[in-house]
């Protein structure tokens, strides 16, 4: 039997994603929202409070995805090599974003609002890279035996962090100066780099 306010629900959020990646938070109503799922905007609002609370909902099921992308559990348990595994799941991020233009665009809309002075916004992102995390951090810890949480959780907290930063930039810059395969390349290089270590270029 088909759940047809599950439906209604999930063709709201999928009309809302497009309009969102395509228009931008800022430049995108509840109306044209309704008006492109072909439904009433007593529909839309039954279902979500606004348009922050749908923003959150199609961000929510994207950190998830992400989230899922570097879950060894995926695999059964952690790899012989993490290093290769947060290399080769970090390459099938990139093919997706380049694959998915609507994603990739929603997500670069999220910096550009954020920029913009949208708290809300910002926080939200905040919010779901933060778990995100949390999450990899525990992994992190568990799967490279060398780093003792108790003594150098500092340090795995920067390696992380720098990861997370050198992930999303590349985010931002495919399709704009790199192609996937340049973006794999810098990803695998970053990678090695910031975990493994090496001679100081200075």
């Amino acid at each position: 039997m088909v759940d047809h306010s599950t439906v209604t629900r999930e063709k709201i959020l999928e009309t809302a994603r497009r309009c969102f990646a395509l228009g931008g938070f800022h430049a995108t109503g509840v109306e044209q929202i309704a008006r492109e799922a072909g439904v009433s905007k007593g529909a839309l609002y039954w279902h979500f409070k606004g348009k922050q609370e749908i923003y959150r909902a199609i961000l929510e099921v994207e950190a998830e995805t992400i989230r899922k992308a570097f879950d060894p559990g995926q695999e059964g348990s952690w790899p012989k090599d993490p290093v290769a595994f947060i290399i080769r799941r970090g390459e099938r991020r990139f093919e997706t974003f380049l694959e998915e233009r609507e994603l990739l665009l929603l997500w670069a809309n999220i910096w550009i609002e954020a920029k913009r002075g949208q708290e809300e916004i910002r926080d939200l992102y905040r919010e779901m890279t933060g778990a995100i995390f949390l999450q990899l951090k525990a992994l992190f810890v568990r799967a490279f035996t060398r780093f003792d949480e108790k003594v150098d959780g500092k340090r795995v907290d920067e390696i992380l962090e720098s990861l997370g930063v050198a992930f999303d930039g590349l985010i931002l810059q495919l399709g704009v100066n790199l192609d996937v395969a340049r973006a794999k390349h810098l990803w695998r290089y970053t990678v090695k780099r910031i975990i493994e270590g090496g001679e100081s270029y200075v």
